[in-house]
């Protein structure tokens, strides 16, 4: 992955980010790395941005997430504007849904990963856009998994 993420930043001029506490938070001290996330071309061959971020359970539900997706978003418009911003869900996880249709995405498909997707082959998925997507790079977006 982080392969992928450099690449994303040489050739398409964004990736993800670690992102760290500006302000201590419940203990946590301030500059400690608590997440990854951001935009990025995870794959070339699809014309789209992903948005996503990973962060620490001790952080959840104070905004970051939505924080990073904001940023994300902006870097995406900055880097390349003529591509959609995706984002995948998985069906379970409503406060994903939650920060991205906050952040201005919405629902674009629903269904189920293909069963060659890796890790999540069979789950139920949401895919988010800030704008319609076509049906083959939805296709493409939900053959990620």
């Amino acid at each position: 992955m982080v392969a992928e993420y450099a690449r994303s930043w040489r050739e398409q001029g964004a990736g993800w980010w670690a992102f760290s506490l500006r302000e201590p938070i419940d203990g946590l001290p301030k500059d400690m790395i608590v997440g990854l996330g951001g935009v990025a071309r995870r794959d070339p061959a699809i014309a789209a941005w992903n948005l996503g971020y990973r962060l620490t359970p001790m952080v959840w539900g104070r905004g970051l997430a939505s924080e990073v997706s904001r940023a994300g978003l902006l870097a995406a418009k900055q880097a390349q504007p003529e591509l959609p911003v995706t984002a995948r869900a998985l069906g379970r996880n409503q406060a994903s849904w939650r920060v991205l249709e906050r952040v201005g995405l919405e629902l674009a498909w629903e269904g189920t990963v293909p069963m060659h997707a890796p890790l999540t082959a069979g789950l139920d998925l949401r895919i988010y856009s800030d704008r319609p997507l076509s049906e083959g790079l939805t296709a493409q977006i939900a053959a990620l998994g």
